[in-house]
């Protein structure tokens, strides 16, 4: 595998997989960064059987089940754009990425996946773009700055920069300066990437998982009737969040962005697909808009359909 500052191997550990431990969510206001599935490029021949894909305030997890018409194989290149880190998108507001880790800073949500019970070692590609669309990885590299913007020592490292470079990078949209302040603009693309062979002898089985970057706010009135038309939330339910935030016990809401990518190669529809809502606990509150969901026990919903395509984005509000 290619291993340089730009492309690098993951180390994905196989006790992830069984980490139990409740992530730390923030205290809103929070800003989500959408992800979605899998993306797949490869020969026509090849297939999702079945997609399951589960949704709760702290995972996403989706199993693919892929087979061949090929008589000898089909190979696949397969990719999880990570979420966009853009921050003049963002424009100050704050992110909460529970899976963080300082030792691992590229895999900012905790992403694993497995193949047929088998860890993944995917490769990755780390790039950074002004206005969205220039790479400036090299220039960011040569400058000895992190490619991820919200680095902890992103502020330290800008500072350090002469007054000249300071202005240049601010010429090119690459960083802001307001009163001798520097703040990043820049936006960070993750890729994570591997091949699999498909044979017409067995089925491949996908799994992948990782921590969505979620949004938050404090229930109010301001931000009521917004919320209960994007995920429609019943009358019940925001009557009850009237009634906690009158007597002073006002809620944190989440809210999760499940957003396929658009340029995924096989976009045929799946035999059988599973779409379950899990919110956690069973004094927990998940609404979405999604059709179709019916109660499969005190804390799941679930929706199950035949030749569906995973195209549609999927927004579901969490109040814990």
């Amino acid at each position: 595998m290619r291993t340089s500052s730009i492309h690098a191997v993951v180390a994905l550990f196989v006790a992830s997989l069984v980490a139990t431990t409740t992530p730390v969510l923030a205290i809103g206001p929070t800003q989500e960064l959408p992800a979605g599935g899998l993306v797949f490029a490869g020969q026509d021949k090849t297939e999702i059987t079945s997609e399951d894909l589960t949704i709760g305030i702290d995972r996403v997890d989706i199993t693919y089940v892929l087979r061949t018409a090929d008589r000898e194989r089909s190979a696949l290149a397969i990719a999880f754009p990570m979420p966009t880190i853009d921050l003049a998108q963002l424009q100050g507001s704050d992110v909460a990425m529970s899976a963080f880790d300082p030792s691992n800073p590229t895999n900012f949500v905790g992403f694993w996946a497995l193949i047929d019970g088998q860890p993944v070692e995917p490769e990755v590609d780390v790039r950074a773009f002004s206005v969205g669309l220039i790479d400036v990885t090299r220039r960011l590299l040569d400058l000895g700055l992190p490619l991820n913007p919200l680095a902890a020592d992103v502020a330290e490292r800008l500072a350090e920069l002469t007054s000249d470079v300071r202005n240049d990078l601010a010429d090119s949209s690459i960083v802001s300066v307001v009163d001798n302040i520097v703040k990043p603009l820049w936006a960070l693309r993750t890729v994570f990437h591997w091949r699999v062979i498909v044979t017409s002898m067995a089925p491949v089985t996908i799994q992948h998982h990782y921590k969505p970057i979620t949004g938050s706010a404090i229930w109010s009135a301001t931000i009521a009737e917004q919320l209960k038309m994007k995920y429609c939330l019943s009358d019940e339910d925001a009557a009850l969040l009237d009634r906690r935030a009158a007597e002073g016990k006002a809620p944190t809401v989440y809210w999760v962005h499940y957003h396929p990518a658009a340029n995924t190669w096989i976009r045929g529809p799946s035999e059988a697909f599973r779409l379950t809502i899990d919110k956690g606990n069973t004094d927990s509150i998940a609404s979405t808009c999604i059709k179709g969901l019916v109660p499969t026990s005190a804390t799941t919903l679930e929706l199950i359909a035949s030749d569906r395509t995973d195209d549609t984005e999927i927004d579901v509000l969490f109040i814990e």
